[in-house]
């Protein structure tokens, strides 16, 4: 018995010791990240001015890819709609029995309140 709590009293100051590296290496970490990022900070002008300068051969094949993109989007989905949707909803309505059964007891109470 007294040696378990010996090997406890080791575990718990071991990892008592390793947790505290932890937070301070983490912290030290933080801190080299938000100098990292406070000193290079990219130009944003540049940035915004290349966005700007688009010309109509851009523009014509951003409008293709726009009609495409519709086209095959409208072609996906009325096919999807046509081949599975439409085809499951008849196998369900159709398969389904909609006879109904009635034993002489029920019709009996049928035609008693009719």
């Amino acid at each position: 018995m007294a040696s378990d709590l010996s090997n406890g009293a080791q575990v718990a100051s071991s990892v008592s010791s390793t947790l505290a590296a932890a937070l301070d290496s983490s912290s030290s970490s933080a801190q080299l990240l938000a100098d990292a990022m406070s000193t290079s900070s990219p130009d944003l002008g540049t940035a915004a001015a290349a966005r700007e300068a688009t010309s109509w051969l851009g523009l014509f094949g951003w409008l293709l890819y726009l009609v495409f993109n519709l086209i095959s989007t409208i072609l996906y989905w009325s096919v999807r709609t046509v081949t599975i949707s439409v085809p499951k909803l008849l196998f369900a309505l159709f398969s389904t029995s909609w006879t109904v059964t009635m034993n002489a007891t029920t019709l009996y109470a049928v035609l008693l309140h009719s």
